[in-house]
């Protein structure tokens, strides 16, 4: 599973985008969405990555590679840095979908590049209502 999310210039509204690909890669799935009431952007990339982690479970996909361009999501969905922040609840949402529902998974961090179709979709979002 790809993800992206983006954040609107002096605004609390922004987006969200992923696609999950089978083992051979071909794509069975994407999402994209628009947000408001975020904090920053750290905030819009949980919402993308949990987005995509929901779907991931109620496709019953059981093992999941994360890949996003976002370093703090990797670092949260990897240690107990942010457990206590304010995304915290967000956070720990994503982790219990994880620990729940997948036979293995990884979240491992992606130049802009290889994720730049999740970056497109989550320019698609900012026109969702």
């Amino acid at each position: 599973m790809n993800c992206d999310a983006s954040l609107l210039p002096n605004s609390s509204s922004g987006s969200w985008g992923f696609l999950i690909r089978d083992d051979e890669g071909d794509v069975i799935v994407t999402g994209r969405g628009k947000v408001d009431h975020l904090l920053n952007v750290f905030h819009a990339e949980l919402v993308a990555c949990l987005q995509g982690i929901q779907v991931a479970v109620d496709l019953g996909i059981s093992h999941l590679i994360v890949e996003t361009d976002a370093k703090m999501v990797v670092q949260a969905v990897s240690t107990n840095e942010f457990d206590d922040s304010v995304v915290g609840l967000l956070v720990s949402e994503i982790k219990n979908l994880v620990y729940s529902c997948f036979l293995s998974f990884q979240c491992v961090l992606r130049s802009r590049e290889c994720n730049q179709a999740a970056h497109e979709l989550a320019k698609l979002g900012l026109l969702c209502n």
